[in-house]
């Protein structure tokens, strides 16, 4: 799926390393707890929602939580406003002036409606985390820029998303209340509100696996990947990200073997030898034929582990990593006979 992008603004930079923090439910209980007192809180005095989140808490982490966690419990994500939104920009595309009109009254759409019925789509989530954070004197960003999905998964995708980045403790960290807040059906047009720990305060290195900024200064990174390698990298889901999972190698999606030729598919984890490998399956598709299998496993140094396999013959083949019966990550491959891959 894909969230749009209402306007594209401009955004302080600000170059910096982010580092780990401790997260989980534990650490967060009491910020958890305040969020579950207050549901569907009247938007019309973000002040007093920021008060009443954040003035019994001690430190700009607890409370930043606090305001992340109700936002993402609070705040459905409006598939119908999305698709009208797509629909108006994709007709407006080759002409400006038109495409400028519609964002602009589009923003003040989505605002009204996020109001009242607490609805709203990417951009509405970023800018009501911004200023519940300026009442209690956070320092967050609006970042906008593109969102890999599967089905904006190309190097031609357009900007279609907006997140967040917020300094705590003099140090920024990256965020998405919006792909944190559920999981949207495109085929069934709903929402199925479900919190994701993986997209609070990420690790740059991960979070830049499925977003990247117009301003490339909020990927918080000293090497930064170019667009190319982001918009041709695999495609990660979110329990890759709630498991802290990272696809080392192959760096890109689309990828070919020679029949015969083993697949090598190497993920970095948080903690390799805690990794039950009975948990590790792949799954290959081709031509509607699903076939699930368990790969082979090594273990390597610096948490890497490496999963191996074969493909039954000749063709073209969707490959997805999963742990635990989620899915992780999705590559592509084409098998070829060794003649043909001599042509290319």
């Amino acid at each position: 799926m894909r969230f749009c992008v209402l306007a594209l603004m401009w955004c302080l930079a600000f170059v910096g390393q982010a580092q780990s923090l401790e997260r989980g439910s534990v650490k967060y209980q009491k910020a958890d707890s305040i969020a579950a007192l207050y549901p569907k809180y009247s938007l019309d005095d973000t002040r007093a929602l920021s008060l009443l989140l954040t003035s019994s808490l001690k430190d700009d982490e607890q409370k930043f939580r606090a305001i992340y966690k109700w936002v993402c419990l609070n705040i459905k994500n409006d598939v119908h406003l999305f698709l009208l939104n797509e629909k108006k920009r994709h007709r407006f595309k080759d002409k400006s002036e038109k495409l400028s009109q519609w964002n602009e009254g589009f923003v003040k759409m989505v605002f009204r409606k996020m109001k009242k019925n607490h609805s709203t789509v990417c951009t509405g989530y970023a800018y009501l985390l911004k200023e519940l954070c300026y009442h209690a004197g956070i320092t967050c960003r609006v970042v906008h820029g593109y969102g890999k999905t599967a089905i904006s998964n190309s190097e031609s995708m357009v900007p279609n998303h907006s997140w967040n980045a917020v300094m705590i403790n003099d140090r920024w960290y990256l965020c998405d209340a919006t792909w944190s807040s559920g999981i949207v059906n495109m085929a069934e047009h709903s929402f199925k509100p479900s919190f994701s720990e993986g997209y609070f305060l990420t690790s740059p290195d991960l979070f830049a696996k499925n977003h990247y900024p117009l301003d490339t200064a909020w990927l918080l990174m000293n090497d930064k990947p170019s667009f190319q390698d982001f918009a041709k990298g695999p495609l990660l889901y979110k329990d890759a990200f709630n498991m802290k999972i990272v696809p080392e190698s192959p760096a890109v999606f689309n990828n070919e073997l020679i029949q015969g030729e083993a697949f090598e598919v190497i993920l970095k984890m948080d903690s390799a030898k805690m990794i039950d490998k009975e948990l590790i399956m792949c799954q290959s598709i081709r031509n509607g034929s699903v076939n699930l299998f368990e790969p082979k496993i090594s273990f390597e140094e610096n948490d890497l582990v490496r999963l191996s396999g074969d493909f039954s013959s000749r063709g073209n083949y969707v490959l997805h990593i999963l742990y635990a019966g989620q899915y992780v990550a999705t590559y592509r491959y084409k098998v070829m006979k060794a003649d043909l891959a001599e042509k290319r």
